[in-house]
């Protein structure tokens, strides 16, 4: 990363950047809140990524945004994350308006974050299990969580195909304060990592050779809501089941073993202590990847279990 994202921040640069950004002076409240964040120590480039979040930005033309964007891109060097050589799983946007180039697309990411926090996420604690390169970590805390705890194993340093490479680079680059931990779903423990207001399950499930074992393990970090998402099938049976696929079988990867229907799914947190739960479909997550299999389709849906 460019040494610019590490340089301090400097009252002046306060001023510079409300000329930049918004062509005028600094109020005395914005003055005052950005001389604090100063007094903290924060970078120059975390003072760009927080004048990107302001309401005022929001209200910016698309060409007044661009045209702020291209002078700090110049600045920051952003495509230096880009030409990095990770492989994406996420795109993620980043504060200049460029974006990694994921497997899923940044579309469907913010079709499935809209789906997965349709509720205030602000002054809660998240925990993101098998957060990968770490979109909804990043998402989470941009929707004011009060804190982010991103912990995966098989996509950073375990049979999965990704590392934590990508999650890394763009911590540095969203100039996040999330916190991130090694470790397998099955060693996540409360009393070491905490329970969390919200927990996310998010394309997990399915990869476990033991889906009861690492939701019961999901459900003992989580204070008030569980959110999963996996694939399901069977959703037209009463009845709670769960498939088992052999080798490649589902989607063409030989990591998804396990598939529950909606019963199921239902069955599972109710008897993990959730008194109450809603079902969202999300069909479009990956695309071209959803088949039939003997006349019993597959679908995605995330599940927000309530305490």
């Amino acid at each position: 990363m460019s040494p610019d994202l590490q340089t301090r921040a400097r009252e002046s640069d306060v001023r510079e950047f409300y000329q930049i950004f918004f062509e005028r002076d600094p109020d005395p409240g914005g003055l005052k809140y950005h001389r604090m964040l100063v007094s903290n120590g924060i970078t120059r480039y975390g003072l760009f990524c927080r004048f990107t979040l302001s309401e005022e930005w929001q209200r910016l033309s698309e060409e007044r945004q661009q045209r702020a964007r291209e002078h700090f891109r110049q600045e920051f060097g952003m495509q230096s994350l880009l030409a990095q050589d990770i492989a994406w799983f996420h795109s993620v946007e980043l504060p200049d308006g460029s974006c990694t180039q994921g497997y899923k697309s940044h579309e469907i990411l913010q079709k499935e974050a809209a789906r997965v926090f349709n509720f205030d996420l602000r002054q809660k604690s998240v925990l993101d299990i098998g957060a990968w390169d770490g979109f909804f970590s990043f998402e989470a805390e941009r929707r004011g969580a009060a804190s982010v705890l991103a912990t995966d194993h098989f996509s950073w340093s375990g049979p999965g195909w990704g590392t934590k490479q990508g999650f890394d680079a763009l911590h540095e680059a969203l100039n996040s304060r999330a916190d991130s931990v090694d470790v397998d779903v099955f060693d996540l423990d409360p009393h070491v990592h905490g329970r969390h207001d919200v927990v996310l399950f998010l394309g997990v499930l399915y990869h476990l050779k033991d889906p009861c074992g690492g939701l019961e393990k999901a459900a003992a970090m989580t204070r008030e809501m569980l959110i999963v998402e996996t694939e399901t099938v069977f959703n037209y049976m009463d009845d709670p089941v769960m498939r088992y696929f052999s080798g490649t079988e589902m989607n063409d990867d030989d990591t998804n073993f396990w598939a529950p229907n909606l019963a199921c799914l239902r069955s599972m947190v109710t008897d993990l202590g959730f008194r109450r739960c809603e079902f969202t479909p999300n069909y479009d997550a990956v695309p071209g990847k959803h088949t039939s299999l003997e006349g019993n389709r597959l679908f995605r849906y995330i599940v927000h279990a309530h305490r």
